[in-house]
């Protein structure tokens, strides 16, 4: 398992891999998580100095929890991260005695890039394999136009349409991180994901995706992993020489050894699989997960006919006090669009003995607005107060069903292609 004959190169990719992924697996492991909280603490001190005090950026750098991946301190962070690679590998060589080959560190650099890529890929394969990490469009989505959408929107939309191919790409990220466990089966595990990393580095570069470094650290963890291997197959289908099988190498010279190893290694690895696959099935069935329940006022409506304070208001597109849709579609949430394409977020809460529904705003919890409804499969009454105006509207109810996307099916035979 040599990643590299060059031990001057095996000190830098130590070094700077062994950085950029710890504390990987310190924050898995429960008593062991407060130290990965310090390091990383610890880390982000140094990257701050070395962004405001070395780099001297024209703007001063700041950690900002965003959900990017592409922050400005994430490129510092991975300056940082080369720059003390550089300067550690030219101390480690200086005082390093040993000038031969070092086959141990080989092996267990390669068992931690291994173990490390395994537990990212299974983590986002599972949130596609239940499917999470893309949802089926949204009503919000639905009635977004397609040019308000962002690239990163309707890279979304593209894949949350079909749960099959969502679920199919998460079962090719599950089945490439098991076979990085076994070391006869790596190097198959590895190509797959090299296949996978490449089509989700290429969705986050073309669709500007904020999680390109994320993409391209995968991407290099999966060939160093196939590395020591991939010289056999350029022989084997490039320069069509001759190849010998691969000789596995071990730290572990008594059996005895080798199955405490595997035992505990297999033991570790049931526990972390299944603590990761549960939260996922749990989260299918909460409120806000696809097998959910849905709400009693699930639906997307169309207001067709709008009062306020007793005023008819046309469906002008200019007026901003006007409603156009109200959508109800996760427990206890209800959003309202106006005709200028303004969004409100309400808290909700159903009372369907009364036929009422109480309304509440995200950043004030004392004012409540009680309106009353009457609902049928295809229409939505309601009558109440909102802040000090009545309000009184009458809309047409549309679920999913009635959007042409979300539709149409799975067709073997098609005479003429169906593209709207």
């Amino acid at each position: 398992m040599k990643i590299t004959k060059n031990k001057i190169i095996l000190k830098f990719l130590v070094i700077l891999f062994g950085l950029w992924m710890f504390p990987f697996p310190l924050q898995y492991i429960p008593i062991l998580s407060k130290l990965a909280e310090w390091w990383s603490e610890l880390f982000q001190y140094i990257v701050l100095f070395v962004g405001n005090s070395f780099l001297s950026l024209e703007n001063e750098l700041t950690i900002t929890r965003s959900g990017s991946g592409d922050k400005m301190y994430d490129y510092v962070q991975l300056f940082t991260i080369l720059l003390i690679a550089f300067i550690g590998t030219f101390i480690w060589t200086l005082i390093d005695k040993n000038k031969g080959e070092d086959r141990r560190l080989n092996y267990w650099f390669w068992v931690y890039l291994r173990y490390n890529l395994f537990a990212i890929m299974l983590s986002y394969g599972l949130a596609k394999t239940f499917p999470l990490q893309f949802p089926e469009p949204s009503f919000s989505r639905l009635i977004t136009e397609f040019g308000d959408m962002s690239p990163m929107g309707l890279a979304w939309s593209f894949m949350g349409y079909s749960k099959g191919y969502v679920i199919f790409s998460g079962f090719m990220e599950v089945i490439g991180a098991l076979l990085l466990l076994h070391k006869r089966t790596v190097f198959l595990g590895a190509m797959i994901l090299i296949a996978v990393t490449i089509n989700i580095l290429a969705l986050n570069f073309l669709y500007d995706i904020p999680v390109k470094l994320y993409s391209v650290r995968y991407l290099m963890l999966a060939f160093l992993i196939a590395s020591p291997q991939l010289r056999k197959v350029i022989s084997l289908f490039i320069t069509n020489n001759k190849i010998e099988p691969f000789q596995f190498y071990s730290p572990f010279k008594k059996a005895k050894w080798t199955r405490v190893k595997n035992i505990s290694k297999w033991s570790l690895l049931f526990v972390f699989v299944i603590s990761q696959a549960y939260p996922n099935y749990q989260h299918l069935y909460s409120a806000y997960g696809p097998l959910g329940d849905k709400p009693d006022l699930y639906g997307l409506y169309d207001i067709e006919k709008f009062k306020i304070n007793g005023e008819e208001r046309p469906p002008l597109l200019t007026d901003s006090l006007r409603w156009r849709y109200i959508i109800s579609e996760f427990e206890g949430r209800v959003s309202i669009y106006s005709m200028d394409k303004k969004r409100q977020f309400y808290r909700s809460k159903v009372d369907t003995i009364n036929n009422q529904i109480t309304l509440s705003r995200y950043n004030d919890t004392i004012s409540k607005y009680v309106f009353n409804y009457i609902k049928t499969d295809s229409t939505l009454v309601l009558d109440g107060v909102l802040e000090k105006d009545t309000i009184y509207l009458k809309s047409k109810r549309y679920t999913k069903k009635d959007f042409p996307l979300m539709n149409r099916e799975f067709n073997w035979i098609q005479e003429y292609p169906y593209n709207r």
